[in-house]
């Protein structure tokens, strides 16, 4: 199992009460965790900074939503926050890799001047690129990016298995089997 990543249907979704970080960090399991008790709250939430030592213009939202200020007097969130483009996961740096949203969707940026990055990258193709550690929140940034094609179609699947799983156990009673069991058998 050492050194072998796993394939596509071998991702899971972990238990809270899982060591989250070794499965993946020593066995390669990629996690799949939805989001079910930040559903309610619009967009994950509240926007909170990337890094909160730091004035910048980089948020992400609780469901890992990663974002940028691009018109900071709008009303709402929908307005003043465009969200940046997955670029991919960074396997040998640990971190999801996302581009600015002016660059990659054309989106009306009224906040270059307090972009960190202005005078340094604003002539590239990509303008400014953020890297988001998985260090930082391990419940919220995932190797899958949440926001993903790749991490739609394998929770669709994670689904349907559990689905399958939740009739098996109410036609046949495997739980209740289980659970009524003696010790020792």
């Amino acid at each position: 199992m050492e050194g072998k990543r796993l394939a596509d249907p071998d991702l899971h979704r972990f238990n809270d009460g899982a060591d989250k970080t070794a499965l993946y960090d020593d066995h390669g399991i990629v996690p799949l965790i939805d989001t079910r008790g930040r559903r309610h709250e619009k967009r994950g939430g509240p926007m909170r900074p990337l890094d909160p030592k730091r004035h910048d213009t980089i948020y992400f939202s609780g469901t890992g939503e990663v974002s940028c200020k691009v018109n900071p007097f709008a009303a709402t969130d929908r307005e003043r926050f465009g969200p940046m483009q997955f670029m991919g996961f960074e396997e040998e740096r640990q971190t999801l890799k996302f581009r600015c949203p002016a660059a990659a969707r054309g989106v009306d940026c009224h906040n270059r001047e307090a972009c960190p990055a202005a005078p340094t990258v604003r002539d590239g193709p990509y303008e400014r690129v953020v890297r988001v550690p998985l260090e930082r929140d391990r419940r919220v940034f995932l190797p899958v990016h949440r926001h993903s094609r790749t991490f739609r179609h394998a929770y669709k699947k994670r689904s349907a298995i559990e689905r399958v799983n939740s009739r098996i156990d109410q036609v046949y009673g495997v739980s209740s089997a289980i659970s009524s069991a003696p010790c020792g058998t």
